[in-house]
Formats: structure tokens, sequence, C-alpha cells
């Protein structure tokens, strides 16, 4: 039976989650594996207990790729039937890779010093290794090295007009930094200067385009020459369905998350 057996469970488990909307039987199965899951957890042993106690945390369709290779890097070695040079070729691979990504973050690192947004505007976050960690979620391959680079900047970049729009500028400052860049941040700063509490409807048809994760679906492309044609360009620009859609589930995540914070 699938409920005496964890790794198949665990299988079953993962593969739920590449459910779609209106799946019902789907929706019951994953309740039913993931309530099995956390009953047999407490009687596994590692390293299948790790993988799965992981699991439950962050299934491998949500998480990203390098941090999931990662953690099964160290479950797999664990592992009493695992391949000794299969296992020797991932840690290889792992860490070249690392290496080049220590090297981009710190060329962006240069970069951001010599600009010194720090000390012209000492409010700005400085958020430049979250930055680089959300496009390493979108690409992590060798070939889109200098996508990574870019965009990190650009997404730096906005994170400072964001936090002018959300609490530093004055009400006149931002009309007139409004009409120089032409964004939807100064209705919400409006809002933020007359105490007024939007709906929620009312605060998702701004702040979806606001969160600027449209913006970066844009600028990624720059980065995938493979992909980057006129064609990908156009239908990004006009924000279809997909892109909306992951806006709206980017910006509620990153709501949520804020809300919990004290």
């Amino acid at each position: 039976m699938l409920t005496n057996d964890a790794r198949a469970l665990l299988r079953f488990y993962e593969a739920l989650h590449l459910r779609v909307k209106e799946e019902d039987i789907l929706e019951e199965a994953l309740t039913f594996s993931t309530k099995h899951l956390k009953s047999m957890l407490p009687y596994l042993n590692a390293p299948l207990a790790q993988q799965v106690k992981n699991s439950l945390e962050t299934p491998l369709h949500k998480g990203m790729p390098r941090l999931e290779a990662r953690r099964y890097i160290s479950i797999y070695e664990a592992d009493v039937a695992r391949h000794t040079s299969l296992l020797e070729l991932a840690k290889l691979d792992f860490n070249l890779l690392q290496t080049l990504h220590q090297r981009e973050i710190s060329d962006i690192s240069r970069w951001w010093k010599k600009i010194n947004l720090a000390s012209k505007l000492p409010f700005a976050s400085d958020r430049l290794v979250e930055c680089y960690f959300w496009i390493l979620g979108v690409y992590f391959e060798p070939n889109y090295s200098m996508g990574r680079e870019f965009v990190t900047k650009i997404i730096a970049l906005t994170s400072v007009i964001d936090d002018i729009y959300d609490v530093y500028g004055t009400l006149e400052e931002l009309k007139l930094f409004t009409d120089a860049i032409e964004r939807a941040y100064f209705r919400e700063a409006n809002w933020y200067y007359k105490l007024y509490m939007p709906t929620f409807e009312e605060n998702l048809s701004v702040s979806v385009m606001s969160s600027g994760y449209p913006m970066l679906a844009i600028q990624s492309l720059i980065g995938m020459a493979d992909i980057a044609t006129k064609e990908a360009f156009d239908l990004v620009i006009a924000v279809p369905k997909i892109v909306r859609s992951c806006a709206l589930i980017a910006r509620l995540v990153d709501d949520i998350q804020t809300h919990k914070v004290p």
C-alpha cells in the first residue's frame, strides 16, 4: 500500500504540486499524502526523514533549483546506496557554479559602491544580495551571467525608487518625480499621505504593476539571447494574463510576508 511506502508516497506528494485549478481529486490526494507523510515522519530513518521534512516545508516545485540541489546533495551523501562518482560530479558542478555566482555578486557590489547611492540616499535599503538572489531564482545557469548582473542592477535601483515613494518623498516631490518617470507609484503615495485605506480591489489594481514584477519580467529577457526575440518582448510588454497572474501571486505573497513583520 502507498501509505506503507514513504518513498513512493513522497514522490506522489511532490507530483501533486503540479495540479492546476479545480482538480479537486488531486487536491484531496494532496491532503491525504500530506497527512500520512507527517504521521510517518517520526518513524523514518535518515536521510529519508530529512528529505520528507524538507519537502513538507518546501516542495521541490516551489523551491529554487540550486538550493534544492544543495539540500539534496547532503541527503544523497548520507544514502548508503549512493553512487560515489555521481555524488562527486554533483558537488563539482555546484561548487563551480557557486564560484561564478560569487564572482558576479562581487562585480555588482563594486558597481554599487562606485555609484555611491548609500551615501547620497542614506534612507535607501541596502538589499543588493537580496536583489541578486531574486534573479538567481529566475535563471542560475552559467550562460545567463550577463543577464543576472544586468537585472540585479535594475532591481536594486527600482528598490530605491520604491523606498522613495513608500516613505521618504514629500507629496510635492513625488508629483515632480512621477512626471519625470511616469509610474504608477504616485497613487499609492497619495493614499499614504491622505491616510486613505484602499479596498482590496483598488490596491491590487495598482500594486500589481507598481510591484515592478511585470517590468522585471521584461528586463529578464535581455539576458536570454536564445529566446529574446522581438515577438517575445512584444508579448511580455503587453502584460498578458500569465505575466499579470505571476505578478499578482508575487505581490500577494510579498504583502503577506510584510504584514507578518511587526
